[in-house]
């Protein structure tokens, strides 16, 4: 099975299919194949290319399948996405059917759908011979690294070895969050297109030492001196009591939800493996918990943190005991 990279590989030397189906639902990786297919897919004049989007939510279904089967001789050639494809109405999906089975040349169709929604048409689009499927699911955070240089390369921009790694190890607990930290670091570089360790760290901050994903680590094995020590150094790093109580409260759901979820197919792909095993530890340490009770203990928290003359410091603590220890 080709990776992402393999994938995008083949489309930046031009080797091109009509239908896309970008499955699994990581906006930074649907992002970067969209442009990479636009960019081969336009060539040289991208002005020739008439783009049009198209999102599941929006509804605008009649316009989607009009484009796709009122397309003239002599109009310009189409870029179309369609974002949430599962969320195309029923009445529509013959339609695209047809189409999928004689695609115009002059069109290039690129639709999206996450891997956590059931759906027939995403199962069939997949199945399809006339579809080339690209996994765009969450990497796990070993494979930042290629990604991030893949990015960059495509900007212009290189990055030293050490300044990678400290990039990665700061932002691990989301490709969100790591592409989130490059956006800030590429400003505050100005016009360097070399990204030393030194522009990076400026950015960063030696004095963040701790992530999201470290505290869930503390909390799921339920050690309070590491999740008091986690939690204070992300409050004084400017992370809020709002931030971390949702980070704890969507923690405490998919333990809650585990041995649900673990019997579902796609559960594996849609989670790292990072999550996989806190969610797994989690659930082992607080299964006779009542998690309808962490759950108010949170929302209380939250409240307070908005309302009441307390810091976030003197908040904190007691949440942890109350969580952990109770």
């Amino acid at each position: 099975m080709a990776s992402f990279a393999d994938d995008i590989r083949l489309i930046e030397r031009g080797n091109l299919q009509p239908v896309y189906l970008l499955w699994g639902g990581e906006y930074f990786l649907e992002e970067q194949a969209i442009q990479a297919l636009f960019s081969a897919f336009a060539g040289a004049d991208p002005a020739s290319v008439e783009r049009k989007n198209f999102y599941g939510d929006d509804r605008k279904d009649e316009p989607f399948v009009q484009s796709l089967i009122n397309f003239g001789m002599f109009a310009s050639r189409q870029f179309i996405t369609y974002k949430n494809i599962q969320k195309l109405n029923v009445s529509h999906r013959k339609s695209l059917q047809r189409y999928i089975d004689s695609p115009d040349p002059n069109i290039l169709l690129v639709m999206t759908a996450d891997n956590e929604t059931k759906s027939a048409l995403v199962d069939q689009l997949k199945k399809s011979k006339s579809v080339k499927t690209i996994r765009s699911f969450t990497p796990e955070p070993e494979q930042f690294a290629s990604i991030v240089q893949t990015a960059l390369v495509r900007r212009g921009y290189t990055i030293s070895d050490d300044a990678m790694t400290r990039l990665i190890t700061c932002t691990d607990d989301s490709l969100a969050h790591t592409f989130a930290e490059l956006e800030k670091i590429i400003v505050s570089a100005g016009d360097a297109k070399e990204l030393t360790y030194e522009i990076v760290d400026a950015v960063i901050g030696a004095e963040k030492k701790y992530q999201p994903s470290e505290l869930l680590n503390a909390v799921a094995n339920r050690d309070m001196k590491k999740s008091v020590q986690v939690a204070l150094s992300m409050i004084h790093s400017s992370d809020g009591m709002p931030f971390i109580v949702s980070k704890l409260f969507h923690f405490f759901f998919n333990v809650w939800a585990y041995p649900h979820s673990a019997t579902f197919n796609g559960d594996k792909n849609r989670r790292n493996q990072k999550q996989e095993t806190d969610f797994k530890v989690g659930y082992g340490n607080y299964r006779e918990r009542d998690f309808g009770k962490i759950f108010q203990c949170l929302t209380d928290v939250d409240l307070k943190s908005k309302s009441v003359n307390l810091t976030d410091e003197e908040l904190i603590v007691p949440l942890l005991y109350e969580i952990i220890n109770a």
